[in-house]
């Protein structure tokens, strides 16, 4: 974590700022490019190239403090294993601090969150940041998430960025490259550790381990906000959208990517998997990891092999699946606990009731070939808030 940024966050739990301290910290040799930008916006000085490894943050108010773990700021509500590693590893710090009067949060996750967590961590554990991810190579993932974003908002994406369910960071890092901004990137899972490793170089960019219903940053606080294939997997999608929505400062933009109907009638194909899936997912989300679920998964993966030799044979740009890759992607969709689909205008009338005007449903013909498809079945929509408007 970047010394600077604890200033950003907040206490999950009642919002209050948070007081910084340090176990480990080192001085990072920063890139030219990176020292002129931040020149240019008033930013350097002695802490700019400041990097916690390792450390707490606590809350004065809950008396409550929250591990800084290999440089992600751990900012959920409740214990996980990530919490208990902290602890082993840094029990002789730790007792030198007046913590007597502090303790870890020891809240509920919400309705499913755990299983989420749980499940999503495991999913990406053994990423390699190789240049692809699913059927789309960094370019086109660059190419889509450009035109995702309202090109008449780029005064209002220039001044910061948040994307929550930024899983392996990649997308947080393109809307960094792009819009020279501080970009923030937010997951529930684990795999949000390995985007704050591979990035650590990178001044501009901060990761946090948190949840979309308490996520520990100050109200309308984020010029851009964007989320893209996550929320549908929270016990409410509308509920999600509606905590994430409130960090979206008037004037800003927010974007919202999710399950549409037509990713399961838009052929007979889609009917069948469906009806499969609905047989499935709650078999295989009771225990993923299990021998029969494995089987299952690597039968499905076969599939998946086969649609993805088809879907290159219509696209070149369609990067190519091995085993590894159809497992993950038959994991994907038959073993979460939760995966709405919504109808457009459903998503727009969210937008609309929670103060947001130029609502658009983004055409899927503007994308990238590789990811027209995926884009038409599903749904893209955007919006900007109004000045007047204020989260509940």
């Amino acid at each position: 974590m970047w010394k600077r940024f604890h200033r950003t966050l907040r206490c999950p739990v009642c919002v209050n700022q948070l007081e910084l301290t340090v176990f480990q910290c080192s001085a990072r040799q920063l890139q030219d490019d990176h020292l002129t930008a931040a020149r240019e916006k008033g930013l350097l000085n002695s802490e700019f190239n400041q990097y916690v490894d390792e450390g707490v943050l606590l809350c004065d108010e809950c008396r409550l403090w929250f591990p800084i773990s290999s440089g992600l700021p751990i900012l959920l509500t409740y214990k996980t294993r990530l919490h208990d590693r902290f602890l082993a590893d840094f029990s002789e710090q730790l007792s030198r601090l007046e913590l007597r009067r502090f303790n870890l949060p020891h809240g509920e996750p919400v309705t499913g969150e755990q299983f989420v967590l749980e499940s999503f961590s495991k999913e990406w554990v053994e990423y390699k940041y190789d240049g692809v991810l699913w059927e789309a190579n960094y370019q086109d993932l660059e190419q889509r998430f450009l035109r995702e974003m309202n090109p008449s908002a780029q005064e209002q994406i220039n001044l910061n960025f948040l994307e929550v369910g930024c899983g392996l960071g990649i997308t947080t890092y393109l809307a960094q490259k792009n819009y020279c901004v501080d970009a923030v990137g937010v997951d529930l899972s684990h795999s949000v550790l390995q985007a704050s490793k591979h990035y650590k170089e990178n001044p501009f960019l901060h990761f946090v381990q948190a949840s979309v219903f308490h996520l520990p940053f100050e109200k309308i606080s984020f010029a851009s906000v964007y989320s893209r294939g996550v929320l549908h997997h929270t016990f409410s999608t509308y509920e999600a959208f509606k905590s994430l929505s409130s960090y979206c400062r008037p004037g800003g933009c927010l974007y919202l990517w999710v399950y549409g109907k037509r990713s399961i009638d838009d052929n007979h194909f889609r009917v069948a998997a469906y009806s499969l899936e609905s047989v499935l997912r709650p078999i295989l989300s009771e225990r993923p990891d299990s021998t029969y679920s494995k089987v299952l998964l690597a039968l499905m993966a076969l599939g998946y092999l086969g649609l993805n030799k088809l879907r290159r044979i219509q696209d070149p740009r369609v990067q190519t699946y091995d085993f590894g890759r159809a497992v993950h992607a038959a994991r994907d969709r038959f073993t979460p606990k939760y995966a709405h689909r919504h109808e457009s205008t459903e998503i727009s009338e969210w937008f609309k009731e929670l103060g947001f005007t130029d609502v658009e449903i983004v055409d899927w013909k503007v994308m990238p070939t590789v990811e027209q498809d995926d884009y038409r079945r599903n749904i893209g929509v955007r919006g900007r808030r109004l000045q007047n408007a204020a989260p509940e």
